[in-house]
């Protein structure tokens, strides 16, 4: 059975039966179960503040708590982003680093780190987002699937306004399904569903076989939205034919020469 911080998080991020807005109230909850992982720092502090340190004698060791968070968060970030191991931030080298930077700073553990702050970090990004789609109309969902260097099968769902700005909904790890169109249209169908079906104007995708046979799908259950091919995927089909023509590879080199 697991832990109630973690069945908190499951509930807030990753259950796909949990109604819109239970998941806002469990947000909440994770985003302050975060704000209690930052007291790990004050722990590592105290360890050692009996300890004389040489910078003692020059630099300040002393740090604001809202510092403390602020970076937390940049590391949080910083690792998310970057697909860095979690463990790193327990290098005795990486810690070095900071603690030269800034002596009064204790980094994370790993499991605080992957744990409650990623998770507090991830809810603060969500509750950002809807609140900033919140009472938008004629939303328009754009997918697209790509392979990770880790060779990972991942989906970006965006969410577009009629203003065209964009939103990330939620990047997906599908490495373990096998993505045919009725998959894909099950996806789809979750999130329609979750923001809202009569909020949508559209899908946008690429114009592949899976991502056709899944908009149809979806269009059969929700007809009022319409299905939509991605314009730059078309041009970029056509720059990309138009290339490995012969008089356009002259023109290149003349252009590249001159």
């Amino acid at each position: 059975m697991g832990q109630p911080k973690e069945m908190i998080a499951h509930i807030a991020l990753t259950c796909p039966k949990a109604p819109y807005n239970i998941k806002t109230i469990f947000l909440e909850k994770v985003k302050k179960n975060g704000k209690l992982g930052y007291e790990d720092n004050n722990k590592n502090a105290k360890l050692d503040s009996n300890q004389p340190k040489i910078t003692g004698m020059f630099e300040s060791t002393r740090i604001e708590q809202n510092k403390v968070e602020m970076a937390n968060r940049a590391i949080v970030r910083f690792f998310a982003c970057c697909g860095i191991p979690f463990h790193v931030v327990e290098n005795p080298f990486f810690v070095d680093l900071l603690r030269i930077l800034c002596p009064g700073y204790y980094p994370p553990g790993r499991n605080t780190l992957s744990g409650n702050m990623l998770n507090a970090e991830i809810s603060h990004i969500t509750t950002e987002i809807n609140l900033k789609i919140n009472g938008e109309k004629y939303l328009t969902l754009g997918l697209d699937g790509w392979t990770s260097p880790r060779g990972q099968s991942l989906y970006a769902f965006v969410l577009i306004t009629k203003d065209r700005k964009e939103y990330l909904y939620s990047v997906q790890n599908l490495s373990n399904h096998s993505h045919t169109g009725n998959f894909l249209a099950e996806k789809i169908i979750e999130i329609i569903k979750d923001v809202g079906a009569e909020r949508f104007a559209g899908i946008v995708s690429d114009n592949a076989s899976t991502m056709v046979m899944a908009k149809r799908l979806v269009n059969k259950q929700f007809q009022h939205i319409m299905l939509i091919r991605c314009i730059t995927h078309h041009i970029n089909l056509l720059t990309t034919d138009i290339c490995k023509l012969e008089f356009a590879q002259l023109t290149l080199k003349k252009l590249a020469a001159d």
